[in-house]
This record gives structure tokens, C-alpha cells and sequence, in this order.
């Protein structure tokens, strides 16, 4: 995880736990700012000077994919998916015969992937991305 806020167009470091970045974080920050969060984080670690001449801003947001009950995954379907330009990456981590558990039980095989989607000149981006990614068909059987 980083915390920063962008000030001038440029992205100012605030704090970075020594993990550096989780779920979609990494892949979120390239597509949106071209930051590569692990490169920075090892140049930092390596005491090396900080390439950011190339970072520009562009509205996206991440969407975590979970499922929406028990069982094996059976298969995902994004066709409707691929023609929506607005649709930056989708990254799906599980393949059919992924066994499914909800939470409480287990926080880690309901994860299934990742969506980033470009939000620039969206009013409520949040409910749009919501939409967007409903149109994911996920098939999970008993």
C-alpha cells in the first residue's frame, strides 16, 4: 500500500508500508498515473533516485471481482466486456474447478480478480463501474 496525493499534477509520497501494494494497487497506479509502484519501491529500498518525469493523471478506478456464493467456478464470460473501451484491464486469478468459500469461513477464495476501468468525465463513477462490472458472468455450481 502507498498513501499520496497529487498536487501540480505530480504525485507526492506520503507514507509506504513496506508491502508495496496488494490487489490491484500496482496495476491500478500504472494504468492511471504510468507509476510502477514495485520499481519505485525497489529503487527506494536501493537508495537509487526517483524516475517520475513520465507520471501523468487519468481518472481509473479498481474494482475487486468476488463471488457471490459457494461453490466450484465453472466458468467466466466477459465478452460483453470487450468492447467497452472504458474497460482498462480485467484480471481474472481463478480458473474453472476453483473451489469457492465465503467469508467468515475464508477472506481468500471468493477473491477472483480485478477490473480497472478509465472514470475520466464520469459523474458517479462508482455506481458506473458497479454497472460495468455486473455485466462479468460468473457460473458457480453447487
Amino acid at each position: 500500500m502507498v498513501d499520496f496525493v497529487v498536487k501540480d499534477n505530480r504525485p507526492y509520497l506520503i507514507e509506504m508500508p513496506p508491502r508495496p501494494g496488494g490487489d490491484c494497487l500496482p496495476q491500478l497506479l500504472m494504468v492511471s498515473t504510468n507509476l510502477d509502484i514495485l520499481k519505485l519501491a525497489l529503487d527506494v529500498a536501493a537508495n537509487l533516485p526517483w524516475h517520475l518525469d513520465d507520471i501523468r493523471f487519468t481518472p481509473h478506478m479498481g474494482i475487486r471481482i468476488h463471488a457471490k456464493k459457494s461453490g466450484i467456478l465453472t466458468a467466466v464470460n466477459s465478452r460483453i466486456l470487450d468492447s467497452e473501451p472504458r474497460v482498462k484491464q480485467l484480471h481474472i486469478i481463478r480458473k474453472p474447478g476453483h473451489g469457492i468459500t465465503m467469508p467468515p469461513a475464508d477472506y481468500d477464495s471468493w477473491l477472483l480478480g480485478h477490473m480497472i476501468i478509465n472514470t475520466q468525465g464520469w459523474n458517479f463513477p462508482e455506481t458506473r463501474c458497479m454497472l460495468l462490472a455486473r455485466r462479468l458472468e460468473i457460473e458457480i455450481q453447487p
